[in-house]
Formats: C-alpha cells, sequence, structure tokens
C-alpha cells in the first residue's frame, strides 16, 4: 500500500506539472507561484515542522506510558470504576 502511495503521488505530480494554466483561471489564482528554490524552501519549513511535532508526540506518549506503568493497579481500578472524583 505505500509503495503504490508513492508511485501514484510520482504519477500525478508529473502529470501536473505538465497541466497549462490559463491566466485568470480558477487555477491559476490558487496556484503556487515562486521559484523553484521558493518551493524547495516551502518543503523545508514544512518537513521540519513535521519532525518537530512528530518527535514532541513520541516523548509526551512516552512518558504517559511511563507515567502510567508507575500507578498501581488497586488506584487505577478504583479511580476508573468511580465516575466522580471524592475530596
Amino acid at each position: 500500500m505505500p509503495a503504490s502511495a508513492i508511485v501514484l503521488a510520482l504519477a500525478l505530480g508529473a502529470s501536473l506539472s505538465r497541466v497549462h494554466v490559463a491566466p485568470g483561471s480558477l487555477l491559476d489564482q490558487v496556484a503556487f507561484k515562486g521559484s523553484e528554490a521558493d518551493a524547495r524552501q516551502l518543503l523545508a519549513v514544512v518537513t521540519g515542522t513535521m519532525i518537530t511535532v512528530n518527535s514532541l508526540v513520541f516523548a509526551l506518549t512516552i512518558a504517559t506510558l511511563q507515567i502510567a506503568s508507575n500507578t498501581p493497579r488497586a488506584f487505577c481500578a478504583r479511580f476508573c470504576a468511580t465516575p466522580v472524583l471524592s475530596w
């Protein structure tokens, strides 16, 4: 499945790069109008942001699992069984 998605994305990119966009059309208004260097910089920023967000999610998941593994089971069973906390 991932390999077919890659092939599909490459084929779609190759075919869309050959599309002629008429001036003043709807596609002309929403299309990216930068140079190759601008597109490369935009992709670098998006990639860096994705790596940052993924590492943050991974770190928070590991921290949550570590905290949850130290919780006694009796406390968790009692906490999950009572819907209202009593102080």
